[in-house]
């Protein structure tokens, strides 16, 4: 069956996600109050990821989930956003990489909410963490503090994403490198897989921990919840 799911592949390629077919279906923008923009010809104006090597992966990928039913899981590897690994003269280059990154996320998440896809989930996260404060050289030296975004989802555990688990103090002596943040004693704790596992568990799988080596996150009565 390999060579008819090969040609089934070029097919949709071909006819449904090509970069001219992507463009084309590509929902109609609005303005702040929910109005569709036209332009002076009273055309529709499209939403318009940024031209930038991250921005055309992720309208792909957003393209690719909209578009294809079964698709499940897309993964983004890093190279379309340049290394983050910024130990001196780290302020120029992070400006305006984090400014890409949002920029593009904001209209990824502008994209699945005018084609009625609250049931997709971004996620964004690094393959490591940094401490709290610049080094000496304006730089951020490796550390624990991670960063995690989650986008979208809202049909996916309605009222359950989004929410701030545990509590943290820092470490460190102030105004001085190698500062960083780390759970209290009494906080709330979980495996970064228990998270993959709570997320499993969203879409239905029902006995995550076989996947993931750890069970979901208790979130019946979680301590030092915020929402």
């Amino acid at each position: 069956e390999a060579f008819e799911k090969r040609a089934e592949l070029d097919t949709f390629i071909k006819t449904r996600f090509s970069g001219t077919a992507v463009n084309q279906n590509l929902p109609q923008d609005v303005d702040a109050n929910g109005v569709p923009i036209v332009d002076a010809n009273n055309l529709p104006v499209k939403i318009q990821y940024p031209n930038t090597n991250f921005g055309n992966r992720l309208k792909a990928a957003i393209s690719l989930a909209v578009t294809n039913p079964d698709t499940c899981f897309i993964s983004l590897g890093s190279g379309g956003l340049g290394g983050w690994d910024d130990h001196s003269d780290a302020i120029p280059e992070y400006t305006a990489r984090i400014e890409g990154l949002m920029q593009a996320l904001n209209i990824a998440a502008k994209h699945l909410r005018l084609a009625g896809r609250n049931d997709v989930i971004i996620h964004v996260f690094g393959d490591f963490g940094r401490n709290v404060n610049l080094n000496n050289s304006i730089g951020w030296d490796h550390g624990n503090n991670q960063n995690l975004y989650t986008l979208g989802g809202a049909a996916v555990r309605p009222g359950a994403l989004g929410k701030i688990v545990g509590k943290t103090q820092r470490i460190g002596t102030p105004f001085e490198n190698r500062q960083f943040t780390a759970p209290t004693d009494d906080s709330y704790q979980c495996e970064p897989f228990a998270i993959a596992s709570s997320i499993y568990q969203y879409f239905g799988v029902q006995n995550p921990e076989i996947l993931t080596g750890e069970p979901p996150i208790d979130e019946i009565n979680p301590p030092n919840q915020r929402v």
